[in-house]
């Protein structure tokens, strides 16, 4: 007989916004290249609309984007809002050249404290609350923005370099059940995070995201390189599988 075994696991998802995602090879269902667009949608959702061959194993590792492949015990859930380290960021408008440098606060500080967030487990609601509840995680440490990030024409400190997130980096920053949920095998899955109305106007009123600037290796021009933001959600719990390398006889 063939004997099952516990083993814990996570299951993440990645939602993306980034200005260079029409030059992708493979470009993740869901994602969106400006903020306008992804303040026009009325919900994000994971878990129901990419796998890792659609987005890759660094952004998801669904391999189903619908159903989930084993028994599953959800113990913890997070939701880590994260964004370019580097606050200033170049956009282009009207050929002039913009600094912009409230992406990364906004992003990370700002939005989860205003958005709704709903798990379901086939069509059963088994959790509701704000988005800000279940913390980061893995997500970024300390707060606020680095030194003189405030003053982009002084020179010295951490010049436009943000710490700030809205979790601490510690596996005990998370929404715990009070009690595992059960999910069977082949259960549709999703979580749907709802952006209120404040902020779907603020992300329509960016421009952008913009670029991260290097300086080249002249020393006198610049490399420009897309600047990413992200939001992933985690589930942490245990899995049955069968043991593997060899089947057990009773």
């Amino acid at each position: 007989m063939v004997m099952n075994v516990l083993e814990t696991t996570v299951l993440y998802d990645t939602l993306g916004v980034v200005n260079d995602l029409a030059t992708w090879s493979i470009r993740p269902q869901g994602w969106y290249p400006t903020f306008l667009l992804a303040g026009q949608a009325n919900k994000w959702e994971f878990f129901n609309q990419r796998n890792v061959a659609s987005a890759g194993l660094e952004f998801t590792n669904l391999d189903t984007r619908d159903q989930i492949a084993w028994p599953f015990s959800l113990e913890r859930l997070n939701v880590h809002f994260f964004a370019p380290c580097h606050v200033f960021q170049r956009n282009l408008f009207e050929s002039i050249d913009i600094w912009d440098w409230l992406h990364t606060p906004l992003w990370e500080c700002e939005l989860p404290k205003h958005c709704g967030l709903t798990l379901n487990i086939n069509q059963d609601c088994r959790l509701r609350l704000n988005s800000m509840m279940p913390g980061a995680g893995g997500g970024p440490v300390a707060g606020g923005m680095g030194s003189l990030s405030m003053a982009p024409l002084n020179i010295g400190g951490n010049l436009g370099i943000s710490t700030s997130g809205q979790g601490t980096a510690t596996v005990k920053t998370s929404y715990m059940f009070a009690e595992p949920i059960g999910i069977p095998v082949k259960a549709a899955i999703s979580v749907t995070i709802e952006p209120t109305e404040y902020v779907r106007q603020m992300l329509q009123a960016l421009s952008g995201p913009g670029d991260n600037m290097f300086n080249a290796l002249d020393g006198k021009t610049f490399v420009r390189h897309p600047a990413f933001f992200g939001i992933r959600v985690s589930m942490h719990g245990t899995r049955q599988m069968q043991q593997r390398g060899e089947a057990h006889a009773r």
